[in-house]
C-alpha cells in the first residue's frame, strides 16, 4: 500500500485515544457479598450430583474394571452381561460431564472472586448447550430467594472496559429509554442483570437488553457483540416499559461537533512576521461564512453530517467511508492502467456529489463515526425520505470495512435508481421478487451447510478464507407480506442476512423517515435519530465510484476539448527562464536573489496553474484554493499570493515586469507564462508526446529525460483537496515513460531494463504491467529466482486492494520459469 493511501486511510479512521491513567482496581465489598450469595448454587452442584451418583452406581473407583474383569471379558465369559455393562457405561459419562461442569464453575468462581476475565472456553456445540442448559436450570432452583434474585447469572457478568490495552474501574452509559436520555454509572464487575433489575424490576431481564443493543455501532466504532461486555461511554436502549431508579440524572442530547470560528483578521501579515516555506506551513482550519454571505460550492454542514446542495444528506460515517472508498479507486486504476489514454491537461473532475463529500471530510476535524449499521432485523422503511434512505442503506453496504452484497428485484432498482442502473459487481438486480426469494433461499442452504460443517452458529467465527459476506435484501413491502417472505427473512437474520423493504411492513418493524432522514421508531429495533437520504442523482454518481473499487475501470466521461495553452511555445534567447518543478516538493530553482519566502497558498497557486496550463479566473482559483474564507476575503487573499509567487519567480529569474505570472481579462484570469515559466509538468508531457511520434535512437534519449523527471508524485507532501485527479494523471505519464523505456531497452540492454523498472515499481507497486516486463527482463538474464520473487511481490501487494494477478501474469511467470 502506497504511503498516499496510508495516509489519507489513517486520517479518515484516527480517532482520539487521550484516556485517563488507569486506576488500581480495589476489592469491592459486593463482589464477596455476590460470592456468598451464589454459595448455595454452588455447593448444589459440587455436593449433590456426586452423592446421587455414588447412591445409584456406588463408588466411582468401582466402575473402574481389574485385569482379571478385562481379561474375562475378552475372553467371553462375561459377555452375557450386557445391562451391567451399559450401567457402567452411563455412570461413567454422567462422572465426565459433572468434571467437566467443575472445571467450568471453577472458572466462574475465579471471575467473580478475583476479577479475573478468563478466556472463553468453546466445547462443541451440542454439548455446550446441554451442559450450560443443566447447570442453568439447577442454579436457577436452587438460587430463586429474595436475597438470591439479586445475583447476576454466570453468563452476563459484564466487565466495564475502555478500548486498548488498560481497563477503567469505573465509567459512565448513556442509557435509552424513549427518546430520554439518562447516565448510568457502571463499574468493574457490573452486569446487565443488575441493570435490568435496577431499570426493568426484573434481574432475569437481561437478555431483552442485549437483544436491543446486539451489533449497534458504538463510540469509536465498537459494537455489542458479547454480552459479557460493555464499555464505558456505549449508549445502551432499553425497553419501552423502563423505569429510571431514584437518583437517576438526566442528559442533554449530544452537542453539535464545534466549528472552528470565523476569523475576521486580515489576510496580509504584518511586515516583519516570518513566512512559512510551502512544506512548513499547516492546512488551514475552515472559516464559517458570515450571515448572508455563501461560499463558493460549499455544502452546508448539519450536525449529524453534509447537506448536499441537490437536498441529500449524508452522515458523517458513510462520507468517511465513501471518501475512504475513492482511495481504493486510485490504487485499482493503478494495478491496469491505459498507457494509450492521452496526454491532456486538465484532468477529468470528480463527480460534484462525490468532490463536494470527499472535500468536507478532509476538512473535518471532529471524530468521524463508524459507517451506519445495517438494521439487525428485516425492517420496513415509510415516510417521505423512505427511497433516499434505502439509497443510503444501499451505499453505507457497499462502502463499508467489509462490503456486503446487495440484492434487489428490477422494478425496485427502477423505483429506487431509475432505468440508468442495472446492476454492479455487488449489486444484483433479479428478474422480480419471487427470484429474490429464490436466491435468498440458496444463500440460507449455502450458509447453514458451511456453517454446520464448522460446528458454529456464528458466521463471524468463520476463518477467512471461508467468510461469508453480509447480504442487504431490498424490496417493496407490498411484495414481502405472503408468508414465505416471512418465513425467508426471519430465518435470514441469524446468517447475516438483513432487509429493508420500502413501504410498511406488516411482519416486522416500520420506521418513518422524514425528507431531511430524521427517525421514529417502530418498535424496539431501533435505527439512529438520523440516517442518510440521497437523492437519486447522487446516489448513481457514488455508486459509479464504488463500481471501480471492483473493476478498476474510471467511468466513461466526455474527453475535454484541447485548448491551446502556448505550453509548447519556446522562449526567446533575449527572455529569462524559470523553472518550476511541482513535481516531488513544489519549489522554484536557483532563488538567489533577496527577498521574501515563497507562501504556502503561492505555492498551491503555482502548483495549481501548472495543472492548468491554459489558466483559470479568479472565481475558479477562489473556489479551489480559498474555498473556506469569505468571498472578499478569499478574493484578497488570492491577489495577495499571486503578488507573492511572482516576486519570488522574479528573485529567480530577475525582475520583469509583466512577465511570470500573467493576468488578463475583465474576469482576472491568471496563468504561467510559458516563455518564461519552465514546468517540469509541462516538459514531462511533451517529452512523452515526442517520444512517442520518435525513432529508437531520439526515442531512448526522451525517456530517458522523462524519466529523470518523475521520480516522486505531484506536490508530494502536500494533500490539496482539488489535487487528486491530476496527481493521477502525472502518475500515469510517469510510470509509462519508465515502461516504455524499459521495453526500448530489453532487446539489447535487459540489464538497463530491470534497473528501470524496479525504480518504477518503487513508485507505482500496484502495476501489473511492470512486474511483466519485469519478468522477461530476469529472464533475459536467467534469473529465474527474481521470476518468482517478482510474482510473489505482486500477489502481496494486490492483496492490500483485495484483488490478485490477473492469469496473463500467472502464466507468464510459469511459461519463463516452469520449474
Amino acid at each position: 500500500m502506497s504511503k498516499d493511501v496510508r495516509r489519507k486511510t489513517a486520517e479518515l479512521t484516527r480517532q482520539p485515544t487521550v484516556w485517563p491513567a488507569p486506576e488500581v482496581p480495589q476489592r469491592r465489598p459486593g463482589r464477596v457479598a455476590a460470592a456468598v450469595r451464589a454459595l448455595p448454587g454452588v455447593l448444589a452442584l459440587v455436593v449433590v450430583p456426586p452423592l446421587l451418583l455414588t447412591l445409584v452406581f456406588g463408588s466411582p473407583a468401582g466402575l473402574v474394571p481389574s485385569w482379571s474383569q478385562v481379561t474375562a471379558f475378552v475372553a467371553g465369559g462375561q459377555r452375557d452381561n450386557g445391562t451391567q455393562l451399559i450401567v457402567g457405561a452411563v455412570a461413567v459419562l454422567l462422572w465426565l460431564i459433572w468434571s467437566a461442569m467443575m472445571l467450568l464453575l471453577a472458572g466462574s468462581v475465579l471471575t467473580v472472586v478475583a476479577g479475573w476475565r478468563m478466556p472463553r472456553w468453546r466445547l462443541p456445540a451440542p454439548l455446550h448447550r446441554m451442559l450450560f442448559g443443566l447447570a442453568g436450570t439447577a442454579v436457577v432452583a436452587v438460587t430463586t430467594t429474595p436475597a438470591g434474585a439479586d445475583m447476576p447469572a454466570p453468563a452476563v457478568t459484564t466487565v466495564a472496559a475502555q478500548p486498548g490495552d488498560s481497563v477503567l474501574p469505573r465509567g459512565t452509559v448513556t442509557v435509552l429509554v424513549g427518546q430520554n436520555r439518562f447516565a448510568y454509572e457502571v463499574e468493574r464487575g457490573d452486569s446487565l442483570s443488575r441493570i435490568a433489575r435496577r431499570w426493568l424490576g426484573d434481574a432475569d431481564r437481561w437478555p431483552e437488553i442485549c437483544r436491543l443493543n446486539r451489533h449497534r455501532h458504538q463510540s469509536g466504532g465498537a459494537r455489542l457483540t458479547d454480552c459479557d461486555l460493555i464499555q464505558p461511554g456505549w449508549h445502551l436502549r432499553l425497553p419501552a416499559d423502563a423505569r429510571p431508579p431514584a437518583g437517576a440524572r438526566t442528559t442533554p442530547p449530544e452537542p453539535p461537533p464545534p466549528r472552528p470560528p470565523t476569523s475576521d483578521a486580515p489576510t496580509e501579515p504584518p511586515p516583519r512576521a516570518p513566512e512559512a516555506g510551502p512544506t512548513h506551513t499547516p492546512t488551514a482550519m475552515p472559516t464559517a461564512p458570515a450571515p448572508g454571505q455563501s461560499t463558493p460550492a460549499a455544502a452546508p454542514r448539519s450536525d449529524g453530517g453534509i447537506d448536499l446542495p441537490s437536498g441529500s444528506f449524508i452522515t458523517w460515517g458513510l462520507a468517511a467511508a465513501i471518501s475512504a472508498t475513492l482511495l481504493r479507486v486510485w490504487a485499482r486504476r493503478r494495478h491496469r492502467p491505459h498507457p494509450d489514454e492521452s496526454v491532456v491537461l486538465p484532468a477529468p473532475p470528480l463527480p460534484a456529489p462525490v468532490e463536494t463529500i470527499r472535500r468536507h471530510v478532509s476538512r473535518n476535524v471532529t471524530p468521524v463515526p463508524a459507517v451506519p449499521s445495517l438494521p439487525a432485523h428485516p425492517t420496513g422503511i415509510h415516510g417521505p425520505g423512505a427511497e433516499g434512505a434505502v439509497r443510503g442503506f444501499i451505499l453505507a453496504a457497499l462502502t463499508a470495512d467489509h462490503p456486503a452484497d446487495v440484492l434487489l428485484d428490477q422494478q425496485t432498482c427502477t423505483d429506487l435508481f431509475g432505468t440508468e442502473l442495472t446492476g454492479s459487481p455487488r449489486l444484483q438486480v433479479t428478474r422480480d421478487f419471487p427470484d429474490t426469494l429464490a436466491t435468498v433461499d440458496a444463500q440460507l442452504l449455502h450458509r447453514s451447510r458451511i456453517l454446520a460443517e464448522r460446528n458454529t452458529s456464528d458466521p463471524a467465527t468463520l476463518p477467512e478464507t471461508e467468510a461469508l459476506p453480509p447480504m442487504l435484501v431490498v424490496a417493496r413491502a407490498a411484495d414481502g407480506t405472503g408468508e414465505h417472505a416471512r418465513i425467508t427473512l426471519s430465518l435470514a437474520h441469524g446468517l447475516d442476512i438483513t432487509a429493508v423493504l420500502l413501504g410498511r411492513w406488516p411482519h416486522g418493524t416500520t420506521h418513518t423517515v422524514t425528507a431531511d432522514g430524521h427517525t421514529a421508531d417502530g418498535d424496539e429495533h431501533a435505527l439512529p435519530s438520523r440516517v442518510a437520504v440521497v437523492e437519486r442523482d447522487d446516489a448513481l454518481a457514488i455508486l459509479a465510484g464504488i463500481d471501480q473499487t471492483h473493476t478498476g475501470e474510471p467511468a466513461a466521461t466526455p474527453a475535454p476539448a484541447a485548448e491551446p495553452t502556448g505550453a509548447d511555445r519556446p522562449a526567446t534567447a533575449s527572455t529569462t527562464s524559470v523553472q518550476l518543478r511541482v513535481l516531488g516538493t513544489p519549489r522554484i530553482d536557483d532563488v538567489s536573489r533577496p527577498g521574501r519566502a515563497l507562501r504556502a497558498k503561492a505555492a498551491e497557486l503555482a502548483v495549481y496553474l501548472a495543472c492548468h496550463p491554459h489558466g483559470a479566473d479568479s472565481d475558479t482559483l477562489v473556489e479551489h484554493l480559498h474555498g473556506d474564507a469569505r468571498q472578499r476575503q478569499a478574493k484578497q487573499q488570492l491577489h495577495t499570493n499571486a503578488s507573492n509567487l511572482r516576486h519570488v519567480l522574479a528573485r529567480a529569474g530577475g525582475p520583469l515586469p509583466g512577465g511570470y505570472l500573467l493576468k488578463r481579462g475583465t474576469t482576472d484570469r491568471y496563468r504561467l507564462d510559458p516563455a518564461t515559466v519552465r514546468v517540469d509538468l509541462w516538459q514531462l508531457r511533451d517529452l512523452l508526446n515526442q517520444a512517442r511520434r520518435a525513432t529508437t535512437p531520439s526515442r531512448t534519449d526522451l525517456l530517458r529525460q522523462a524519466c529523470d523527471l518523475y521520480t516522486a508524485p505531484l506536490a508530494d507532501g502536500h494533500d490539496y483537496e482539488w489535487i487528486d485527479e491530476h496527481r493521477h494523471h502525472a502518475h500515469r505519464w510517469g510510470i509509462e515513460a519508465h515502461l516504455l523505456l524499459a521495453e526500448t531497452l530489453l532487446p539489447d540492454d535487459p540489464k538497463a531494463a530491470g534497473e528501470t523498472l524496479d525504480k518504477a515499481i518503487t513508485l507505482d507497486p500496484y502495476n501489473e504491467d511492470l512486474y511483466r516486463t519485469a519478468m522477461r527482463a530476469r529472464h533475459a538474464l536467467g534469473d529465474r529466482d527474481g521470476i518468482r520473487t517478482l510474482l510473489q511481490a505482486l500477489t502481496t501487494v494486490l492483496a492490500d486492494i483485495d484483488t490478485e494477478p490477473t492469469a496473463e501474469a500467472v502464466t507468464l511467470a510459469r511459461t519463463l520459469d516452469p520449474s
